[in-house]
């Protein structure tokens, strides 16, 4: 699958984002609709994609953000006889958000991985992808010095993925997002104050998990390695 009409992004990928079982490309407005139906996946993430015009509205911003960068997950081990074009099936979508050209470094998210692929080769594929990308020296990669995963510390999935690619947890972020109130959805999160200026609004603490060039030199391209040698 290839994207047309690149972003905006502050840096443009120069390799081909791929390994023998899966590829990422550049996410655009009609995969938007292939990736909904899946509400309850959303409650740790402090933006509203559970109602369909909130799930467009919300990944119409990330894809206008130029220190941002969607990717549509394409899983190529699975054929979609609907959409040939795409050399097989979307399988979530993964991004880079507040990149940093200066200080170099960027934050891999969203990471959403439908239900259908979670548990496969799929997410470590995809945070190996881009790690191998963002932290690679050129031509290879773009040379950065700092990846940054940004967890629920209630989300035990997304905790472990990032520990089990190499990631280390820097600390706990207090407070660090308001998160939106969504009819008929719970977000998760914990109650603040009475009559702060959130109105209500649940908040949520975040773990700051990373890597850096020298883990990356010193052993984390290893775990990258050890993550695409699977394929189920």
């Amino acid at each position: 699958m290839t994207g047309t009409g690149r972003p905006e992004f502050v840096i443009y990928p120069q390799t081909n984002c791929a390994s023998s079982h899966l590829s990422l490309a550049f996410m655009q407005p009609p995969t938007f609709d292939a990736i909904r139906g899946h509400e309850t996946m959303y409650q740790y993430m402090p933006v509203p994609l559970e109602n369909p015009s909130d799930f467009l509205r919300t990944l119409e911003m990330f894809r206008r953000d130029k220190t941002a960068v969607m990717f549509a997950v394409i899983d190529t081990t699975r054929p979609d006889a609907k959409h040939p074009d795409w050399e097989g099936s979307l399988a979530g979508i993964f991004g880079l958000l507040q990149t940093d050209k200066t200080n170099l470094v960027t934050e891999i998210g969203p990471a959403i991985v439908l239900p259908a692929f979670q548990r496969t080769h799929v997410a470590s594929h995809a945070v190996g992808l881009l790690l191998k990308y963002v932290l690679d020296i050129a031509p290879s990669g773009l040379g950065f010095r700092k990846v940054k995963w940004v967890a629920s510390p209630s989300n035990l999935p997304s905790n472990k993925l990032a520990q089990r690619m190499g990631f280390k947890l820097d600390g706990l972020i207090r407070w660090a997002f308001v998160m939106p109130r969504v009819e008929g959805y719970q977000k998760d999160g914990k109650e603040a104050r009475r009559g702060d200026a959130g109105d209500g609004l649940l908040g949520r603490d975040s773990n700051e998990l990373t890597v850096c060039w020298d883990d990356w030199e010193q052993g984390g391209r290893s775990l990258w390695e050890q993550a695409f040698a699977r394929v189920a």
